[in-house]
């Protein structure tokens, strides 16, 4: 019975997200959503927080690159004795997480500290990093203006609308659309 609906739910998911120009069910994107899904980088706000920001940083700097932004020395700095874990960019050094820091505070500042310093090197390129969702799932996308102008009217729910983070609990700059 079960393999019954699974054929029979299968298709008929594939033909809704073709309808609806879903990019979830169907694997592609619809033609009218602005936001090029084939560049979006995947970034996880855990791994950003928990010390891994340079190590994400090296692994777009070619992106960065390639979308006409001008990388320059991003350094990490680890407390080991009160746990606190900072980054250090063009003479600020931002806080991220530990010592007093709360875990959900240390994601959100992660984020929006790694948006801010790309963003920084993106200045005078014609373009920005957006990031898409948040937490495991934060995603970040370079987009033009006018992607972003249409990917905000395409996009009507806060986790599919391209936002630039902030350090500001709880949604850290992500679009609100609860009730």
């Amino acid at each position: 019975m079960a393999r019954l609906i699974l054929l029979i739910t299968v298709p008929i998911m594939l033909a809704l997200a073709g309808l609806f120009g879903s990019t979830a069910a169907s694997g592609q994107q619809s033609d009218a959503d602005p936001i090029p899904y084939e560049e979006v980088v995947s970034l996880d706000a855990e791994r950003l927080a928990e010390g891994g920001m340079i190590e994400v940083y090296d692994e777009i700097e070619p992106v960065i690159v390639g979308h006409g932004g001008r990388p320059d020395t991003v350094q990490a700095h680890n407390d080991l004795k009160s746990g606190r874990y900072a980054i250090a960019h063009r003479g600020i050094t931002y806080p991220v997480s530990g010592g007093d820091i709360s875990v959900a505070q240390g994601w959100g500042n992660a984020a929006a500290v790694f948006f801010e310093i790309v963003n920084r090197q993106m200045e005078g390129s014609g373009y920005r990093f957006y990031a898409l969702n948040h937490s495991n799932d934060l995603q970040g996308v370079f987009l033009t203006d006018k992607q972003y102008a249409a990917a905000r009217a395409f996009h009507r729910r806060g986790a599919d609308t391209p936002f630039l983070p902030t350090r500001e609990a709880p949604m850290f700059g992500m679009p609100d659309d609860r009730p």
